[in-house]
């Protein structure tokens, strides 16, 4: 039997949300949320419009579906009094629904080249000899 698909969970964002930059096309924080469970997790906070919300939601469950190492995402419920976001889309309440993924502490493969183009090489050894490539 195969195991089933994670999806999206749910998170509130709590005070204390930093902004960072590297490379971001959106405003972006690292912040904790506290998840439905009761715990609370370090993560990325993105202010995005509802198009962009979708799109993340799509990537993230569909690479989930195909067994790719991706960090575990929710629908972040952001009080404008915790971080005043202007793009993400606003409940009746005033309150706004943000995208949060874990902060896995792991720069994405697209920063690293960025931020060092002769890694190329090395970076396309290590994806082709992912062993869950051909999945």
């Amino acid at each position: 039997m195969s195991e089933p698909i994670a999806g999206v969970g749910f998170a509130t964002l709590l005070a204390g949300a930093t902004p960072f930059n590297a490379g971001n096309v959106n405003d972006t924080y690292r912040a904790q949320v506290l998840l439905g469970d009761g715990r609370i997790a370090m993560a990325i906070v993105k202010d995005l419009d509802q198009r962009q919300l979708a799109n993340e939601l799509l990537a993230s469950t569909l690479a989930k579906a195909v067994g790719l190492p991706t960090p575990d995402v929710y629908l972040a419920v952001v009080r404008p009094a915790i971080l005043p976001l202007s793009k993400a889309p606003a409940l009746q309440d005033g309150n706004r629904i943000a995208f949060a993924s874990a902060d896995v502490r792991s720069p994405s493969v697209v920063f690293r080249y960025r931020e060092n183009p002769s890694l190329e090489a090395s970076l396309l050894q290590a994806i082709s000899s992912w062993g869950g490539l051909g999945r």
